[in-house]
């Protein structure tokens, strides 16, 4: 058996029970500030998950102008979107808010168009203009498709810009809850951590002071 096994083997053999619930008894009077470090660790690992899921939602529904998912709402409103001819637009209310229909719209030569959002869009397809309506061919079928007005397409590029300022602010909120609850969860624990060892340091020196009497 070289030193190396022997170390681990003497180290397993060594762990004690009874002294680890004994050191673990100085921590009892801090349950409710570990509790409280608990939950700051939640929001924490919240933060930190939240952060690449705006990146996501920012670069596919705000950034990315050549194709988007829309929800379509008949009576909810909020300021996450625009209303056009009584309906209410938003790519960003669908992620929370379930729509009554989802649409599809694609940038093609500087237009847009409203597609089903069933409809399975092929990288090299192509738009039309047959007998006054538009359709759209790809590698298996040919749809008819609505072509958007010039004025809801304004709207789609005014609400781009809001919907990056709400996300840019959405982003620093989370970045500075993520700093602050983290800078908390580590002060709480150094300071409990210092008056743990303190209280340990105190009650050895205690109890040696009590065998030089003799």
């Amino acid at each position: 058996m070289n030193d190396k096994q022997y170390a681990e083997k003497h180290i397993e053999k060594s762990f004690d029970w009874r002294l680890m619930r004994y050191l673990l008894s100085y921590a009892k009077p801090y349950s409710l500030v570990f509790a409280l470090c608990f939950l700051l660790l939640i929001v924490v690992t919240l933060a930190s998950i939240s952060t690449p899921f705006l990146v996501e939602i920012a670069i596919d529904d705000v950034i990315n102008d050549e194709e988007r998912i829309y929800g379509v709402y008949d009576d909810y409103r909020d300021g996450s979107g625009f209303v056009y001819d009584e309906k209410f637009y938003s790519t960003l209310a669908r992620h929370y808010h379930k729509p009554d229909k989802l649409i599809r719209i694609v940038k093609y030569e500087g237009a847009h168009y409203a597609l089903p959002i069933d409809l399975d869009i092929a990288e090299n397809y192509q738009i039309t203009l047959s007998n006054g309506k538009y359709y759209i061919k790809t590698t298996n079928r040919l749809k008819e498709i609505t072509k958007l007005t010039e004025r809801f397409s304004d709207n789609l590029l005014s609400q781009s810009y809001t919907n990056l300022k709400q996300l840019l602010i959405g982003f620093t909120v989370v970045l500075v809850i993520g700093f602050a609850f983290n800078y908390g969860q580590i002060l709480l624990l150094n300071l409990t951590s210092q008056k743990i060892v303190f209280r340990i340091r105190e009650d050895l020196f205690k109890h040696v002071s009590r065998f030089k009497q003799y």
